[in-house]
């Protein structure tokens, strides 16, 4: 599959791009705020004084009850706790975004989340790149580690880790910092920012490859019938029906040029639809 060739944007997929951006901006405020405030309690070294007196106008402050110095161990290793968090929601942004391309294939997205990306390749007849969706299933058996087995990892992930190639395991390790290859049974897990890292690049790279294979696998037509109920739901108003054909015509250019919809074929959906244009 190429891997440069353009996205639809389609409602569920804008909407899990926003959510992603939103989640990866929030996670890089806490991982830099937690820094920058472990760095200003430096100031306070040696004061015997709890937060909520130092600082009483904090909000909520006075639920971390500490010492300057407490305090600050725990923000450094805030780090830690942050990609325990945010794997998991990284991972489940991106199953729900699985189960919205298995529903416009056409297909019935099953209760497993192992079997997500192998239902979606049965409905469009395509196939996710092997290297990002082997890396995707190491990160999703280190969180059911995490949630189902209080982090202490069974048989699944040295399995799933061993499938990696060499490429797939060096990318690993370039961007977290470890190789999950190594991982033995009984060991707890830790997800820490490099995991968190890993997580997003992943999801990204295998979202693309969902977006792609959806993309090739409807046709025009069904696209065309897409296009105008986006635009009925989330398209500017028009004052009338050149206004409305103009700015539909912008809409499918905007959001779905990867589908090769023609002109006929949105003005005869959107004839469909009861849409003057």
């Amino acid at each position: 599959m190429a891997a440069n060739l353009p996205l639809v944007n389609f409602p569920d997929f804008r909407q899990y791009t926003q959510a992603r951006e939103e989640a990866n901006t929030a996670i890089m405020g806490l991982l830099v705020g937690a820094k920058i405030a472990a760095n200003f309690l430096s100031l306070t070294d040696g004061s015997k004084h709890l937060l909520p007196t130092i600082f009483p106008a904090v909000e909520h402050v006075g639920r971390f009850n500490l010492t300057s110095a407490a305090a600050r161990d725990v923000l450094i290793q805030a780090d830690q706790h942050l990609g325990m968090m945010a794997v998991p929601y990284a991972l489940a942004l991106h199953e729900d975004l699985l189960r919205s391309c298995i529903t416009l294939a056409g297909g019935t997205a099953p209760q497993s989340v192992k079997h997500l990306h192998r239902a979606l390749e049965t409905c469009t007849g395509g196939t996710f790149r092997a290297d990002p969706l082997a890396q995707f299933h190491v990160l999703r058996e280190m969180r059911n580690s995490v949630i189902h087995n209080g982090g202490v990892i069974d048989q699944r992930v040295p399995d799933c880790a061993g499938a990696l190639s060499p490429m797939a395991a060096a990318d690993w390790k370039r961007i977290v910092g470890r190789s999950p290859v190594n991982l033995a049974v009984g060991v707890r897990i830790e997800l820490g920012v490099g995991e968190m890292f890993m997580a997003l690049a992943t999801t990204k790279n295998v979202a693309k490859d969902a977006n792609r294979m959806l993309t090739a696998a409807l046709p025009s037509a069904r696209w065309a019938q897409l296009i105008v109920a986006d635009y009925l739901a989330h398209g500017p108003p028009a004052k009338n029906a050149a206004e409305r054909h103009r700015k539909l015509r912008g809409w499918a250019r905007f959001h779905y040029t990867a589908t090769g919809v023609s002109e006929t074929e949105l003005v005869t959906a959107a004839h469909a639809a009861g849409l003057h244009v």
